[in-house]
């Protein structure tokens, strides 16, 4: 069972470590089914992805907005998938993790870096959800106790 689950995840790097500056930015499309653009491979197409945000610098008044675009196909029109909730320096925070679910087989993100910059780095950690039911089968034991 652990070896099956670890053969589906999948580590996508979507944002290496980089000092920003304000504007857009769009990661590269990540094939969610195979292994060329991130660590480990996938024998499905991944169902489930959290999101690891880490900030290492927060400047004054900074924010960081993500919105998770998916497509059908690599060269498709990417539509939004869902939006992370703003990430304000006010919070203090850095690092924060967000998890979306049920998305098409291509991913990228849209990320909009406002006020001062920051040092940022986003991964993707990715698994394939079955949905299938568990069954489990075991005998009742008697417990005595001493």
């Amino acid at each position: 069972m652990l070896r099956d689950l670890i053969s589906n995840l999948k580590i996508i790097d979507f944002l290496p470590p980089v000092t920003r500056v304000p504007g857009v930015v769009y990661t590269s499309k990540f094939d969610t089914r195979t292994s060329e653009t991130s660590v480990g491979g996938s024998r499905e197409a991944l169902t489930n992805m959290l999101l690891a945000i880490s900030v290492d610098d927060w400047g004054l008044g900074g924010s960081i907005n993500i919105v998770i675009q998916h497509c059908a196909t690599e060269n498709g029109t990417y539509t939004t998938h869902s939006t992370v909730a703003q990430m304000l320096q006010s919070e203090s925070e850095d690092l924060f993790l967000a998890e979306f679910k049920d998305f098409n087989r291509w991913v990228r993100l849209a990320i909009t870096f406002a006020g001062a910059i920051v040092d940022v780095a986003i991964i993707g950690i990715g698994n394939c959800s079955r949905r299938a039911k568990v069954v489990q089968v075991g005998t009742e034991k008697t417990v005595t106790e001493a």
